[in-house]
């Protein structure tokens, strides 16, 4: 009875916790990646297709701010 317990332990419960932490961990990611703010901790390789869609856009958006506040004069 005791190793069944110890096997679930050390199997079982790790991965029934991990998936929230992981989710929570690619928000985060996401998050820090659409701010803009620090690029060099953006993990790209962990966004979806989606999401590296959003982060194009946002960059490109960001771009485009950047370049017209640039130009102005006032």
């Amino acid at each position: 009875m005791k190793y069944q317990l110890s096997i679930k332990l050390l199997f079982v419960l790790p991965f029934s916790y991990g998936a929230p932490v992981v989710a929570e961990d690619m928000g985060k990611n996401l998050k820090t990646c659409l701010a803009g703010k620090y690029e060099s901790l953006c993990k790209e390789d962990l966004l979806t297709k989606l999401q590296s869609k959003q982060l194009a856009i946002a960059r490109t958006e960001i771009a485009k701010r950047s370049n017209s506040a640039a130009g102005y004069v006032g």
